[in-house]
């Protein structure tokens, strides 16, 4: 991943509520203010136990269903878009909504590549929605196969 910087770095290991099986990390980054079009970019991936989620199409759009609510619910936010989207051939989401009243949208794009799920995130004032920043962050993911 690219980001404008070096992220902060948060385990699993801070969350006692998160079940021991299930692992998480999580990586943001806020770049100083004037210095990027977008406030914060984010990087979390989780581990579940193998056969968490089920496979098929009805079990994968739940998952990403359950998901979606609690983040809208979170942040308190408004579902501007949605879209299935995929990486490679793995599963995924593309969600836009807006927060603070309108005056910024977060961007985000999720993946279930079997029992590991990864979210990528922008937020960005709205006056710079869609900017070249956030494409070059989306297109810069890639996973490493063993």
């Amino acid at each position: 991943m690219e980001m404008p910087g070096v992220p902060m770095v948060r385990s699993d290991k801070k969350n006692k509520d998160k079940p021991k099986d299930i692992k998480q990390m999580v990586f943001f980054l806020e770049p100083p203010k004037g210095t990027d079009d977008n406030l914060v970019y984010g990087l979390s991936y989780t581990f579940f136990p193998a056969g968490t989620v089920h496979k098929d199409s009805l079990g994968i759009d739940n998952f990403f269903n359950q998901l979606k609510n609690d983040m809208l619910a979170g942040l308190h936010a408004k579902l501007l878009s949605e879209k299935d989207i995929k990486y490679n051939s793995y599963p995924g989401k593309e969600y836009k909504v807006s927060i603070k009243n309108g005056e910024a949208v977060i961007l985000f794009r999720d993946y279930l590549m079997q029992d590991k799920y990864y979210t990528l995130q922008v937020c960005t004032p709205i006056e710079n929605d869609n900017n070249i920043a956030i494409t070059k962050f989306f297109d810069s993911f890639r996973i490493l196969e063993k």
